[in-house]
């Protein structure tokens, strides 16, 4: 009597009037006490910065590598490209003007490249100086000295070629050609060399040879005809703009030797001494 009976079959549909609890989302297993340490994401790391260490000297082995081939082959470029591209030019040239020339002839007048000359000294107090040089090895080189041409001389297997100059005094200058038949090169750099065997002109006007001061220092001066090296007792003292120059010596108690020497750019040397006596 209590219930009622509900057929066989029958589905009870909820009542939607009443609210539905949400599911409870499943919860990840807390770590227990005694479980083991898991450290996979930190040998990961480690894994990876060793891998990003290698990788970075790797690129840079290859960057130095390849900038070493670049230098490399700038230097076979400029050493061979350069010269066979301008003989290339030349015969291009040729054919696109109809002047079809002998390829021997033009290419000897490519090959006839001016001497290059040992650097010479500004000045020199010897009449005869040696000139040396570089050429290709076997090439016939004139020396001019002054405008006038010396005996032609003969470069070696090493390219190496020399002439003996008498010079004239004053100025003189000095350059070279290669000849080929009756085919000359440009002129190799010209140089000027002085030929000077006079020494300074040197005039000590103080202190006066032989005096005595009561000081303990003297002043020197005195005065020469052109620039040159100058020193005081060793000292190296400089000029004025009229050649004349002016110094200050410390002197001993008695007699004080004064040497003031002079040499110009050529070599030539004069030496001057006094004696000055220091009585306090």
């Amino acid at each position: 009597m209590g219930g009622v009976n509900k057929p066989i079959g029958f589905m009870e549909i909820p009542d939607e009037t009443v609210p539905q609890s949400p599911p409870v989302p499943a919860q990840p297993p807390q770590p227990q006490a005694g479980d083991p340490v898991i450290l996979e994401p930190m040998a990961a790391y480690r894994t990876k910065s060793r891998l990003a260490r290698g990788q970075s000297r790797l690129f840079m082995r290859q960057t130095a590598m390849l900038v070493g081939l670049s230098v490399l082959l700038l230097l076979v470029v400029i050493r061979f490209g350069i010269p066979l591209l301008i003989k290339l030019a030349v015969v291009l040239g040729d054919i696109r003007t109809g002047n079809r020339k002998d390829p021997k002839a033009s290419e000897e007048i490519l090959t006839l490249v001016p001497p290059v000359l040992q650097p010479l000294p500004e000045a020199t107090n010897s009449a005869n100086l040696a000139v040396e040089g570089f050429a290709e090895a076997g090439q016939t080189v004139a020396v001019f000295l002054n405008t006038n041409p010396l005996p032609d001389v003969t470069a070696g297997n090493d390219g190496e070629f020399g002439a003996d100059l008498a010079l004239r005094k004053g100025d003189n200058s000095v350059w070279a050609i290669v000849r080929s038949g009756d085919k000359e090169s440009e002129k190799s750099e010209e140089m000027l060399v002085t030929f000077d065997d006079e020494a300074p002109t040197l005039t000590i006007d103080a202190p006066q040879e032989g005096s005595t001061v009561a000081e303990d220092s003297v002043e020197v001066r005195g005065l020469l005809n052109e620039e040159v090296y100058l020193t005081v007792n060793g000292r190296q003292v400089n000029q004025q703009s009229d050649n004349s120059f002016v110094t200050t010596l410390t002197l001993q108690e008695g007699e004080n030797t004064i040497t003031v020497f002079a040499k110009d750019t050529a070599g030539n040397a004069v030496t001057q001494e006094m004696k000055v006596t220091y009585e306090p």
